[in-house]
């Protein structure tokens, strides 16, 4: 059976569902309002969850035409429920009871339709793990776990949808290597669907902003959507996979939330209380932009459930693969516990990476001559039209004039002209190298400024857990070494 179609109707679907839906919800106010902890600045049409469930109807309508068999209405009845919540819980912000009662409900309605959780695997050598009379309350825990999960990485754009769009990738390969055409119709059109909602919502070039939004309505269908596949795929006589597969395709919204809210409860505080200790807030502090951070989140999910599938593939056994499980999560959590730690890493990795930070707009011209560094600058920046603007810092105190202690900042005027900037002037650097001209060798790269609250030897810790991480910046500021001697 040709599959390439499906997928391409559920994304035309899903694009012209956004099109209609998105000035209707602009009418009648469905819409995100800036403020708070939110970085957006813009009224944004809260309508991407209405493209991903008329991806699920349509798989739902798909399949008996295809000869393919009924799929589970009590399923797609349950993501209605979940989708409608959302809905209106995007417009008049419904009670966190109320939520997580319906989210329990649509967790019970899986149970009803026979998708349980009965066994963990092979945990133990040739012997299933049994769960026994804890089958349907750790299949509740794991919908609404899952459902939560992804709602709480939905942080800056693109980010939960590219990350979900992985994790339906490698299910649909499972899918495929199993033959569960069911499943594979579903996939398709979910994937059809989140491909659809992405071309409005993932921040690429030439766009400054998302103009839609996912929603709760999206985030939290999208979570047991990803739920009941990875409980379907993962139970009875003929599996797909292992149910510790599901934790390594599921990794990052997993790792993340339970990390979040193991070093808020360290912390004194409510596990659902919002901060920034998400894995994109800590990248985002880093320097790394909107689209970098998700392409690197969404990139981890996919290396780490590729990596749990190639260890069920090859025949490592369950437990050896729940035991690196647990021991990369350890790993995590000691990370995002200490960000005055990771997020210097993070810049060192970003920096290697040859990536522009976000906001900045400077060049760092370092090594001067204090003597003739004007000179330098003027010649450095010879024959341009548009980077003309600089200024020079040299050394406050006395034994610090020497050529290591003189700098100077060059304005790139736009985030986007540093790359353009930084390759200019290592060009006219190199070639006035190889003319004899230039004997300092200047240290040129983008001007960092840093971030007080991501560094420790600018923060203490406080007793109440005050600050991210524990920590916050300290009252008093360091003097600064260097004076500007010269603007251009």
């Amino acid at each position: 059976m040709n599959w390439v179609p499906i997928f391409f109707a559920s994304l035309m679907l899903s694009v012209a569902a956004i099109f209609i839906a998105r000035p209707v919800a602009v009418r009648f106010g469905l819409v995100d309002k800036p403020g708070g902890h939110k970085l957006h600045a813009h009224h944004t049409p809260l309508v991407g969850g209405l493209a991903i469930y008329l991806s699920v109807a349509l798989a739902w309508f798909m399949a008996p035409l295809l000869g393919l068999g009924s799929m589970n209405s009590v399923f797609v009845a349950a993501g209605g429920l979940l989708f409608t919540i959302g809905l209106i819980d995007d417009h008049i912000q419904l009670s966190v009871k109320l939520r997580f009662a319906m989210q329990v409900i649509a967790a019970l309605l899986l149970v009803y339709s026979k998708v349980v959780l009965v066994d963990l695997g092979y945990l133990l050598p040739d012997q299933l793990m049994p769960l026994g009379v804890f089958a349907i309350p750790l299949t509740v825990f794991a919908v609404v776990g899952a459902i939560n999960a992804l709602n709480m990485i939905d942080g800056v754009d693109g980010l939960c949808g590219l990350v979900s769009f992985a994790s339906f990738s490698l299910l649909l390969f499972v899918a495929f290597i199993s033959g569960s055409q069911t499943q594979i119709i579903l996939l398709l059109c979910v994937l059809g669907g989140v491909a659809g909602f992405l071309l409005f919502n993932m921040p690429i070039r030439g766009r400054a902003r998302a103009s839609i939004f996912m929603g709760d309505a999206g985030s939290t269908l999208l979570g047991f959507l990803l739920a009941y596949l990875l409980i379907s795929l993962s139970q009875g006589e003929q599996r797909a996979m292992a149910p510790v597969v599901a934790l390594w395709i599921f990794a990052v919204p997993l790792m993340d939330t339970l990390g979040v809210m193991l070093r808020r409860v360290w912390l004194k505080k409510s596990p659902f209380d919002a901060d920034r200790g998400h894995i994109h807030h800590l990248l985002m502090d880093a320097g790394f932009r909107v689209r970098q951070t998700v392409l690197l989140i969404a990139s981890l999910q996919l290396v780490l459930g590729v990596t749990g599938l190639a260890a069920y593939y090859l025949g490592v056994p369950d437990a050896v693969s729940l035991a690196a499980f647990i021991l990369l999560f350890a790993a995590y959590l000691y990370l995002i516990s200490r960000p005055w730690r990771i997020v210097p890493r993070f810049r060192s990795l970003h920096a290697k990476s040859g990536l522009t930070v976000a906001g900045v707009r400077y060049v760092y011209v370092g090594n001067l001559n204090p003597d003739t560094a004007v000179a330098d600058l003027e010649a450095l920046l010879g024959g341009s039209q548009h980077f003309r603007a600089f200024e020079i810092y040299k050394g406050n105190s006395e034994g610090e004039g020497s050529a290591s202690s003189t700098y100077a900042l060059v304005n790139a005027r736009e985030t986007d002209n540093v790359p353009e900037l930084l390759a200019y002037l290592r060009k006219n650097l190199a070639r006035t190298q190889q003319q004899g001209a230039a004997t300092l060798g200047p240290v040129i790269r983008q001007y960092i400024p840093r971030k007080r609250r991501n560094e420790r030897r600018y923060t203490v810790q406080l007793d109440e857990g005050e600050g991210i991480g524990g920590f916050e910046p300290r009252k008093e500021r360091r003097a600064s070494r260097h004076r500007l001697v010269y603007r251009s």
